[in-house]
């Protein structure tokens, strides 16, 4: 009987492929972390002022810090869907063609937080960054028609989402980080199906002479 802990070529694949897509998705996440922590603290430093907005009053090095951090967050949202589907496609062919260990606890605990971060994910992608996006374009507008008091309420509706957005991003880079986690363990040598081990049959004996 062949090895019950052997992975074919297609599972390997899989395995990895579903790693890769949880690599891409914590990196679009932490992409965006450490990027806003260097913007935020440097453009202060360079105290500008902003000819496309030069009739907001407010401060410009903000306006500047988040202008580019918006981008980077489109493109890391672009990087998180990438990952989560690799991701999940990974994941339902590893259940459905290679009989991942979901009974398990480490296979119990994969499958738990690629469900949940897909679910924080959607979240995120279709409902919070959708809302924030408006309000921020509703603020450059404002700002760059020199309406500063209408361009300020905007960014306190964007401030306002702000925490859930801080709150969400990191409790999705817990479980995605978790998923990488498991997922390197169960391809160090964690067993690899639900199939129970079927012991061998004993011989029969020969007859007696």
């Amino acid at each position: 009987m062949s090895d019950p802990t052997t992975r074919s070529t297609a599972h390997r694949l899989a395995e990895t492929t579903h790693l890769l897509g949880a690599a891409i998705w914590l990196s679009g996440l932490v992409m965006g972390g450490v990027v806003a922590a260097i913007i935020f603290s440097t453009t202060p430093e360079l105290k500008p002022r902003l000819g496309a907005f030069e009739g907001y009053t407010g401060d410009h090095a903000n306006l500047l810090a988040g202008y580019i951090q918006n981008k980077v967050f489109l493109a890391g949202d672009v990087l998180q869907f990438a990952g989560g589907v690799l991701c999940l496609g990974t994941l339902v062919l590893l259940i459905a063609r290679f009989r991942h260990p979901v009974r398990r606890p480490l296979g119990a605990i994969r499958v738990i937080s690629v469900l949940g971060a897909i679910t924080l994910l959607s979240y995120s992608l279709l409902i919070l960054s959708p809302r924030m996006a408006q309000n921020l374009d509703t603020f450059y507008g404002h700002a760059s028609a020199g309406e500063s008091e209408l361009a300020d309420t905007a960014r306190e509706a964007f401030l306002a989402d702000h925490p859930a957005a801080t709150r969400t991003h990191s409790t999705l880079a817990g479980l995605v980080l978790i998923v990488f986690v498991s997922g390197v363990w169960s391809v160090s040598g964690a067993p690899t199906t639900d199939r129970p081990i079927q012991k061998r049959a004993s011989k029969p004996k020969g007859r007696a002479s």
